[in-house]
């Protein structure tokens, strides 16, 4: 390099030492511009908790049709601010995306079916919504069968199989969800009222506790009956 050649032999000048580093930085840095995809990947790289930088990374995978993409930023913008409205409104409408793009796809037949897990699993929530239960069952089979760590394609199997009293089947799709996310308040709700049902008080406590803890503000109403429930499992066990 002109360094090399201009210092044979020698160290570089302690100038050269602070500047060759923040030639690189900057470098990258102008890279990044290269595209407002690019940008904003640098930008939750270089912040990675920023809910901004996702929520402008979620609109544009929504702008370059990349369902799946834009889903998983939208919601970790979500989960960091979960009053960030423009990363709310923004899956909405990659809501709207997706159930106009795949509103025919059938979801017993894999060819037709988009790749992404989250694309799937959002097909399922669509279908359930529109009364299909047995059409979002498949979705979300589908989703597990794609993606087995969707924690979600579990919990939502586990709560359909239990409007549909299938009980056993749903225990086991729950406890699989709870496993894969410790977090998941909505099926250790689930799986309380499945404990309750079979008389297992001391395990019901343990999973109204994780409910209460992981609920964070919401579901009031549940969570007012959990904290009702588990004082009275106290109250009973005394």
């Amino acid at each position: 390099s002109w360094v090399a050649q201009k210092f044979p032999g020698r160290k570089l000048p302690l100038l050269w030492l602070i500047v060759l580093p923040l030639g690189s930085q900057t470098l990258r840095y102008s890279n990044a511009w290269a595209s407002e995809l690019t940008l904003f990947q640098w930008g939750v790289q270089s912040v990675p908790r920023s809910t901004k930088a996702h929520q402008k990374l979620g609109e544009v995978y929504l702008s370059a049709g990349d369902y799946g993409n834009a889903i998983r930023s939208l919601k970790q913008a979500l989960e960091f601010a979960p009053e960030n409205e423009w990363a709310a409104i923004t899956l909405a409408e990659v809501r709207q995306a997706v159930a106009r793009v795949y509103q025919e796809v059938d979801p017993n037949d894999l060819s037709q079916e988009p790749a992404d897990p989250e694309v799937i699993y959002l097909l399922g929530q669509i279908r359930n919504e529109r009364g299909d239960r047995a059409g979002a069952e498949a979705f979300w089979e589908t989703t597990i069968r794609v993606d087995p760590q969707h924690a979600g394609a579990w919990a939502n199997l586990g709560a359909a199989r239990l409007a549909a009293e299938d009980t056993v089947v749903a225990f086991g799709y729950l406890r699989e969800a709870v496993a894969l996310d410790t977090e998941f308040a909505s099926a250790w709700f689930a799986l309380a009222r499945i404990y309750l049902g079979w008389g297992e008080k001391s395990d019901a406590a343990v999973a109204l506790r994780k409910f209460i803890d992981s609920a964070a503000g919401r579901y009031p109403s549940q969570v007012k009956w959990a904290e009702e429930t588990l004082n009275g499992l106290r109250f009973e066990t005394r």
